[in-house]
């Protein structure tokens, strides 16, 4: 038995880390950083900046849970704030905001079962655009001034649940 408690205790299995990011300090270099399972928290304050998620299972979160006091503004205009493209991934209580022409503030492209809730995504040109992505949760966002969209599902994106937003 001893044997078995040695064995399972240096397997590397472990809890998932928690990666505190604080305005100023880079939230792609702590998702680059991230390994699957990891919670990115995010202090209160603006970030400017364009993330790219390719991870899986990742939480990405404002510490507080409230989107007026942890906002994400695109840093170049004409790229997408978040563009995520990772499976199992939650973005909960972030300001998102900043893209013109055809880019949006989050963009999902071949995701899977990721939950999008209580953002509040503004002055974009599309809000939310989902892109083949299926069973992922939109949930208590409010999603508005956007140009174009506030938000695009495309054909290829089937089974994703989609309440208690607002649009406007």
């Amino acid at each position: 038995m001893a044997v078995f408690l040695l064995l399972t205790l240096g397997s590397g299995i472990g809890a998932a880390a928690e990666i505190y990011v604080q305005p100023g300090d880079s939230i792609q270099t702590a998702l680059d950083n991230a390994t699957s399972g990891d919670i990115i928290i995010l202090k209160p304050g603006t970030y400017t900046e364009n993330i790219k998620i390719t991870k899986d299972n990742l939480l990405i979160g404002s510490e507080s849970g409230n989107p007026d006091d942890t906002i994400i503004t695109a840093k170049n205009s004409n790229n997408h704030v978040i563009a995520l493209q990772a499976n199992n991934v939650k973005i909960n209580g972030l300001g998102i905001t900043g893209t013109k022409e055809s880019y949006t503030g989050i963009y999902l492209s071949g995701c899977n079962n990721c939950i999008i809730e209580n953002n509040k995504i503004l002055n974009n040109s599309y809000g939310i655009y989902l892109l083949n992505s299926k069973g992922n949760t939109l949930s208590g966002n409010i999603v508005s001034s956007n140009g174009i969209y506030g938000l695009f599902v495309c054909p290829e994106s089937d089974d994703n649940l989609i309440y208690n937003n607002y649009f406007w």
